[in-house]
């Protein structure tokens, strides 16, 4: 029991894996501009970011009527892409007609230039810039808690374009209990795709930072680019409404356009990509292959109002969540559909886990000494049996849940690899993998 004691401190102070320092009590409020009567831009300071950042919130007509005091709407986070701050969509995609007289609360929050959705890996010193926190753990429940937001998953959806479209999909499955639904327009939805890596290199140069800071460099960080990756991460997008469009940078598109733009035609090989992925997985989705178009806000415009429709009818009538679903992150420690995850291993990987929503199976996959708090579904206080197997042995234990139904188990998953995945010298060692299932069953009274 003694090697479990620091993943149970762990797990007593674990947050989402996507946290970073910064929780919503360090978000500052510092102004409000009414741009319109529906419309309003906010200021916040936070140290997730250097300097002032922006957000606008689009309210639905007659938010503010005494009849609709009482009412929860959903809302739509609406994402920028890359040169774009919290009016590119307003101001340029029009957006607020778009969204019309939908009864919805749009959230449009800047994202840094090139900033990629990501917490900054800054070689190791971490943020700021912190955008995923920023977003995630501050802007989300500040939402929540300043306007009449319905805050259940399934009355929230994402979306964005180009690099948004990375940030809506990476921000879905790194967060799969936030978002029933994301969509991606001309989205960079896969970083293996290697003319862009260049681009992931060089990106934080043009957001004011060093080179390579985002994910670090390719060569030797690849399992932080996987990490963001929406086609490394498909798994975890199981159970989310999913529409992805794009053009194929060819001339003659509906809204103009050059002759041919390389950039559409690059993100239209990673929605390629991640089309026959999600195929691959059995993962529904909405794709639309619009063909001649170029990288431009008039065809991320005519893909909302496309999309829109599908967004409503799954914030209006969201289908209940499947009973198990399926999570991948490199981040040592998580939490996901109501169970906790900490592991302790030398080097950073992925691993999966693959649970029931009740709490009574799961299976965990990757390397090293974990333990698993399951949700609280169980009776509080009574003894369950433990099944735990891997593929060289089967174990059974007595294990009693705490006051609030939950169990503690640990899930071997045998000697921690020394080096870090997707490195040359993972390549060249190799890296193991092990699976561990378990099932939970109930005794009977007596016991």
């Amino acid at each position: 029991m003694k090697r479990l004691l620091p993943l149970l401190a762990v797990l007593t102070l674990l947050v989402p894996a996507t946290a970073g320092a910064a929780p919503i009590d360090d978000l500052e409020l510092l102004g409000r501009e009414q741009i319109n009567p529906r419309l309003t831009e906010l200021t916040f300071e936070t140290p997730a970011i250097d300097g002032p950042i922006g957000v606008r919130v689009l309210l639905p007509r007659g938010y503010d009527r005494p009849a609709n005091r009482d009412r929860d709407y959903p809302s739509l986070y609406l994402l920028h892409g890359a040169g774009y701050d919290q009016r590119g969509w307003t101001e340029e995609g029009d957006a607020q007609a778009i969204i019309g007289d939908a009864k919805l609360i749009v959230v449009m929050p800047a994202g840094g230039g090139n900033g990629y959705y990501s917490d900054w890996h800054n070689a190791g010193a971490g943020g700021p810039p912190a955008y995923e926190t920023f977003h995630i753990r501050q802007v989300l429940p500040y939402v929540d808690r300043s306007y009449r937001t319905d805050a259940r998953r399934s009355r929230r959806a994402i979306a964005g374009f180009s690099m948004a479209g990375l940030g809506a999909l990476s921000y879905a499955a790194r967060n799969p209990d936030l978002f029933v639904a994301a969509a991606s327009f001309s989205g960079a939805v896969d970083t293996n795709y290697p003319p862009f890596i260049p681009i992931g290199e060089g990106s934080s140069v043009f957001d004011g930072g060093p080179y390579a800071a985002i994910w670090g460099p390719r060569l030797s960080e690849e399992v932080r680019w996987r990490a963001h990756n929406p086609w490394d991460l498909a798994e975890s997008l199981r159970g989310t409404y999913l529409e992805l469009r794009t053009g194929n940078g060819l001339g003659g598109g509906e809204f103009g356009g050059p002759p041919f733009d390389a950039i559409e035609y690059g993100v239209h090989e990673m929605n390629i990509s991640l089309d026959r992925r999600l195929d691959e997985l059995g993962i529904e989705h909405v794709y639309e292959d619009y063909g001649p178009g170029a990288h431009e806000f008039p065809y991320y415009s005519a893909s909302l109002r496309k999309t829109l429709p599908g967004l409503l009818s799954t914030l209006a009538d969201s289908p209940p969540r499947l009973p198990r679903f399926t999570y991948r992150a490199v981040e040592p420690r998580y939490r996901v559909g109501g169970y906790k995850v900490a592991i302790e291993r030398p080097a950073l990987e992925f691993s999966q886990l693959e649970a029931d929503r009740d709490g009574r199976r799961f299976t965990l996959t990757g390397s090293g000494e974990a333990i698993v708090q399951t949700p609280p579904t169980l009776r509080p206080n009574t003894t369950h049996r433990v099944l735990i197997t891997t593929a060289e042995s089967e174990s059974e234990r007595m294990i009693r849940s705490d006051r609030r139904g939950r169990l503690l188990i640990d899930a071997p998953l045998g000697a921690g690899n020394r080096f870090q995945q997707h490195t040359l010298a993972a390549l060249a060692a190799g890296t193991r993998e092990q699976t561990v299932e378990v099932v939970v069953s109930s005794l009977s009274p007596q016991h």
